[in-house]
């Protein structure tokens, strides 16, 4: 069955953000061809009404860099796609990795923003339940929609929404800042004391942002829904960041809310159940 934008979120307009990134040439194929499968399924089911491609750059997060001929390849692969003039793709060289997604949510004056990567496009589509339950949880006023993994267990049973698959209510993410990332210059020194090695440091914290917009938007709502399949990059050096992140996830965030002064309750409080 077809699920537009209208059906998903009704009356709402939805904006797209997806980072993709090759550590090496010879990864660059397979991250294109996954990006661009994305783009077809959100189009062809007419899920959205633009996407943000965001393709970091800056050798300062050699962890999050990419080899430099991935944005290439892929404006060449979207050529002549009927859907092509509805796709922005932005690479930096400037920016660290939160900072870019910044970007991309402020190029964006959709109502809601879905920051998805390609490799869960798969599960938010196999079962229809799935997109029932994002609009349940809208309707219920969550402003912050995502959704359980397996290997992030620890994580989403906090309250933590994991990053790689969400729906984010754009007026008050923004009104609280945007995504806060450890990577920004305030913490940046404050969280290498704190956690040391930068690779274990996620790009983007959720949780951190989350409690931000609970202080600027008192009373919001969010949602973790049922677990989705996430299609395990080939990649190795994909896979190994993927589970350092898992591995300190939790920890960061804890160590952080606790060095900032704020309370993690406040993350499960604002649960509801769908």
């Amino acid at each position: 069955m077809k699920t537009t934008h209208q059906d998903l979120l009704p009356g709402k307009s939805i904006g797209v953000i997806t980072r993709v990134f090759a550590h090496a040439e010879k990864d660059v194929k397979q991250r294109v061809s996954m990006t661009v499968h994305l783009l077809e399924q959100i189009f062809t089911l007419e899920m959205a009404h633009k996407v943000q491609v965001l393709i970091p750059m800056n050798p300062a997060f050699a962890d999050y860099c990419d080899c430099g001929f991935t944005r290439q390849a892929l404006v060449k692969a979207l050529h002549g796609k009927l859907w092509a003039g509805k796709v922005a793709v932005t690479a930096s060289t400037r920016c660290h990795p939160g900072s870019l997604l910044n970007y991309g949510v402020a190029a964006l004056s959709t109502d809601w923003v879905w920051v998805v990567s390609p490799e869960c496009i798969n599960g938010v589509l196999e079962h229809q339940d799935v997109l029932s339950e994002i609009s349940r949880a809208a309707k219920e006023s969550a402003s912050v929609v995502g959704f359980q993994f397996s290997g992030l267990e620890e994580t989403t049973a906090l309250g933590i929404v994991p990053g790689r698959c969400a729906f984010w209510r754009r007026i008050p993410l923004m009104e609280a800042g945007g995504f806060l990332s450890l990577f920004d210059f305030t913490l940046r020194q404050r969280t290498k004391k704190l956690l040391g090695d930068s690779k274990c440091i996620p790009s983007n914290e959720e949780g951190l942002t989350i409690l931000r917009m609970l202080e600027t938007s008192p009373g919001i709502r969010t949602a973790i829904l049922r677990p989705i399949r996430y299609q395990t990059p080939p990649e190795p050096s994909a896979q190994d960041r993927l589970a350092r992140i898992a591995e300190n996830k939790t920890r960061s965030l804890v160590t952080m809310v606790k060095e900032l002064g704020g309370d993690m309750s406040r993350l499960r409080s604002s649960l509801i159940s769908i």
